[in-house]
């Protein structure tokens, strides 16, 4: 998930080290998932589809995909957390365990929001044809979290909890084509078009 995106950061890392690892750790959601790249390499990935409860795998997690990769936890060069939207208890758990790596290795931390990274495969994929690109997710019911992106993936909306009345105002404000990527409902379809 977070790959789509990780070519940018690991430029960046480039600069001081050979090659850059970057532990991915994602707990938002109901599926836990841990990667790893390297140079923006997918090298390893573990899920977890048990419900609700990563604080029990995500440490066993973390030693599969280094193990899989045959490396040390020494030698990851950053790690990049989902920082939501999503269960509370599920992002405190990611974002604790990325963060005490991070302190203990002394390396940079990056966090995502879900929907960004819901945008960017479509953002890459249907550049030419769209003047905005949303990211949704459904919060509660007539709750959605929202956010918009201009074809320069520059924020139009930041991520924001909404209601389907005030995501009514929002449409209306922004005039164009919008590609939507996640939880499309047949209201939000009727809704955006």
């Amino acid at each position: 998930v977070f790959l789509f995106h990780a070519p940018n950061v690991i430029r960046c890392l480039h600069l001081h080290t050979v090659m850059a690892y970057i532990l991915h750790i994602d707990t938002a959601t109901d599926n836990s998932l841990v990667a790893l790249s390297r140079d923006g390499q997918l090298l390893s990935v573990t899920e977890n589809n048990g419900q609700r409860n990563h604080a029990s795998f995500i440490n066993n997690h973390i030693d599969e995909v280094l193990k899989a990769a045959d490396i040390t936890l020494q030698q990851l060069s950053a790690v990049a957390v989902c920082g939501g939207p999503g269960s509370y208890t599920g992002l405190r758990i990611g974002l604790a365990t990325a963060k005490g790596i991070c302190y203990a290795l002394h390396i940079p931390l990056m966090m995502h929001s879900r929907l960004l990274l819901l945008v960017l495969k479509e953002f890459y994929n249907n550049l030419s044809e769209y003047v905005f690109f949303g990211g949704i997710l459904t919060a509660r019911e007539k709750e959605h979290f929202f956010s918009l992106y201009n074809n320069k993936l520059e924020i139009v909306v930041p991520p924001t909890h909404f209601t389907e009345d005030e995501l009514t105002n929002v449409k209306q404000k922004h005039i164009g084509k919008i590609l939507l990527a996640g939880d499309i409902t047949d209201v939000i379809n009727n809704l955006f078009q």
